[in-house]
């Protein structure tokens, strides 16, 4: 259909939608080409009905369905940056990290579980990483195991050197200098 092409009232029959709505393969181009028997299609229902468009939508997280993750490829990622436990897959690219683990990948790819033993997360433990960081933002990206046991022994509350500063306290810190000029006649 050419852009910008009025059609009369009542041209927009149901057989001319679907016959419209096969020139398109997904159903964006379809909206977006002709706009009027789209709107047609969902009212009428008939829009789910219409099994050869397709959803051009795609996950957001991760690559559209022609990218796929293979075993070769994650494989491939693996090797490309020197993965050697789940956690540094998982921070590469969490999408084949996902992948693999669904497909089971994870053991074949050579990678190992690195988990710590129990009561390896002791409250001096949580400090002595916690005092790496400035903000619990960081704290809880980078960390975020510690920052999980740092919440459950109630120490976020007490790690001062992480807590935002108050309205009075950045006023006091603010060492701007105020200038006023006087008008002489």
């Amino acid at each position: 259909m050419e852009k910008g092409h009025i059609h009369p009232r009542g041209y927009w029959t149901l057989e001319r939608v679907i016959e419209e709505s096969q020139k398109y393969q997904k159903k964006g181009d379809f909206k977006r080409h002709s706009p009027s028997a789209y709107a047609i299609a969902c009212r009428k229902g008939l829009i789910s009905s219409m099994i050869w468009l397709k959803d051009d939508l795609h996950k957001k997280r991760g690559p559209r369905k022609v990218h796929k993750y293979t075993k070769e490829k994650i494989e491939g990622i693996v090797k490309h940056h020197n993965c050697t436990t789940y956690t540094d897959l998982r921070r590469v690219n969490d999408y084949a990290y996902k992948i693999a683990k669904v497909n089971n990948w994870l053991k074949e790819l050579g990678l190992i579980e690195k988990k710590h033993e129990d009561g390896y997360w002791t409250e001096d433990r949580v400090w002595l990483v916690a005092r790496q960081y400035t903000n619990k933002n960081d704290f809880s990206k980078h960390e975020s195991v510690a920052y999980k046991w740092a919440s459950y022994y109630g120490l976020l509350e007490k790690m001062d050197w992480m807590r935002s500063p108050t309205y009075d306290e950045r006023r006091e810190n603010h060492d701007s200098e105020v200038y006023a000029f006087i008008d002489r006649k």
